[in-house]
């Protein structure tokens, strides 16, 4: 079987073990959800391109469009996994590409099998793959340039980069990605075959360019920079998980990663240099790398990487010279189980790096729902834990921030819902406002969720403050005669929401 099949096919079985599609969405798609279920796509498409946000049309108009036709949340996740099915597949096609010149051969049957499953069990496609953000179709279309480039279909290759750059084009400065594969690929065409390309690249790009143009006159662009030695860590673990991944839970398969700098030291790069697949991929990877240099963290922006990473490993394991046959078998097999090792942490892990998004939204909404806070004041630093209060309490006065807490009506019940927030003071404000409302000599019961173990070392790595619980739902009540009765148990509700 061809690895374009084996890749795809792997992938797509892998990630519903892993249980995508059929999750709850985590912050930054609840946003990607709010704006698509409150803003008509003529809408999305004015605020896109007069950058009213960071990121171009592209970024949320196939989800817009895609919600018109009817798709539900899981059809959303579905339609984004497919996407990502196609990149996995199209990074298979260019790593059998890069085999041919260390191999001197076109790979065989078997060794286009063992390509196409590193390539689909690539951790971080896995876990970020049916995601509803930009991600899936950036590197469907950045790929599928690369494919058309090395094929000559230079034309339609610009094409599909101007496109990308209409997905995203501010974060994480992935337009330097587009710019080093058109100048990788322009050096072997000439300045002819650059000149062609540019205006069919120019036109597409041009709703990308447009939002650039805003975003930078407002002063948006890349935040939350980290140390070189932070940033390393967490683009190399990564791609073995993106954030999906404890830190203990990705110590396991850095043997991968091991094993990649051990082969690296084998092969001839000089043999490479001259090959245009080898270099157009090494352009990729130098982007990624100058971003970590930056301090640009999150590996999640150059997802399109991750299955190239994996394929390669297995290229250079292939390829290496002077390796007995047991020890390659052996380390095809290391390098395959280290991929696997990922899939259980994928469904099972409750406390990633990310804690967003493994919120305990279930759990939450069925105490509220126990405790009778139909008509209470829910207030939650979490939007996904809001949304799926404002569907199942529709009564309640639901707010995620603070000038919205303002204009809920007096109660006297208000539930706080707190973890950690990138909005800086916003748990302190609502605990501010409830006492204000309520009087200092408030009833509270407080239910904590989803203890992480490893709080303290994610901490120190990243320098924010993280509690040991997940969430935190402080149930307040006016003082009465009475007291506040211990909250009710939680019933068992479906994971989505």
């Amino acid at each position: 079987m061809h690895a374009a099949l084996v890749a795809p096919l792997v992938f797509l079985v892998a990630s519903l073990y892993a249980g995508r599609v059929l999750r709850q969405p985590f912050d930054d798609e609840v946003y990607t959800l709010n704006l698509v279920d409150n803003t008509s796509v003529g809408e999305i498409a004015h605020a896109a391109v007069t950058g009213m946000d960071v990121h171009p049309l592209g970024a949320y108009l196939p989800f817009a469009m895609l919600r018109a036709l009817g798709l539900p949340d899981w059809g959303l996740h579905a339609a984004s996994l497919v996407v990502s099915a196609l990149a996995a597949a199209l990074s298979a096609v260019i790593v059998l590409r890069l085999a041919e010149r260390p191999l001197g051969r076109a790979p065989s049957s078997a060794e286009g099998v063992l390509l196409g499953l590193a390539t689909g069990l690539a951790p971080l496609l896995i876990a970020q793959g049916d995601v509803l953000r930009w991600y899936p179709l950036f590197a469907l279309l950045t790929l599928g340039a690369v494919v058309l480039l090395l094929r000559g279909a230079s034309l339609s290759a610009a094409l599909l980069l101007g496109a990308s750059a209409s997905v995203n084009v501010i974060g994480f400065v992935n337009f330097a990605a587009i710019a080093a594969v058109v100048a990788t690929c322009a050096r072997a065409g000439g300045p002819r075959r650059m000149l062609a390309m540019t205006p069919v690249f120019a036109v597409a790009a041009l709703p990308g360019a447009i939002n650039l143009g805003f975003v930078l006159s407002k002063g948006m662009g890349a935040d939350n920079l980290v140390s070189l030695p932070m940033a390393a860590m967490l683009m190399v673990t990564g791609f073995l998980g993106g954030q999906s991944l404890g830190i203990v839970q990705s110590v396991p398969v850095l043997v991968a990663v091991v094993a990649a700098c051990v082969l690296a030291r084998r092969q001839s790069w000089r043999a490479l240099s001259d090959d245009l697949a080898w270099r157009t991929v090494a352009a990729l990877f130098a982007v990624a790398v100058a971003l970590t240099f930056a301090g640009l963290w999150k590996p999640r922006s150059v997802m399109y990487l991750a299955p190239l990473a994996c394929g390669i490993v297995v290229v250079l394991l292939l390829a290496a010279r002077g390796l007995r046959p047991a020890t390659r078998t052996a380390g095809l097999v290391a390098i395959v189980l280290a991929q696997l090792v990922v899939l259980p942490n994928l469904r099972g892990n409750d406390t990633p790096f990310k804690r967003s998004t493994t919120v305990p939204v279930a759990n939450v909404i069925g105490l509220l729902e126990a405790n009778d806070a139909r008509h209470a004041s829910i207030w939650s630093i979490d939007p996904a834990i809001a949304r799926a209060a404002r569907r199942h309490l529709p009564q309640a006065c639901v707010a995620e921030t603070d000038e919205q807490a303002e204009r809920c009506p007096a109660a006297d019940r208000i539930v706080l819902v707190l973890g950690h927030s990138s909005s800086a003071g916003l748990p302190e404000a609502f605990l501010a406002r409830a006492a204000q409302r309520l009087g200092a000599d408030a009833h509270r019961v407080e239910v904590p969720f989803g203890l992480d173990e490893e709080a303290a070392l994610k901490s120190w790595l990243s320098g924010v403050p993280l509690s040991r619980f997940v969430t935190r739902v402080v149930l307040l009540e006016r003082a009465t005669d009475g007291r506040t009765a211990a909250p009710r148990p939680v019933s068992a509700r479906p994971d989505s929401l």
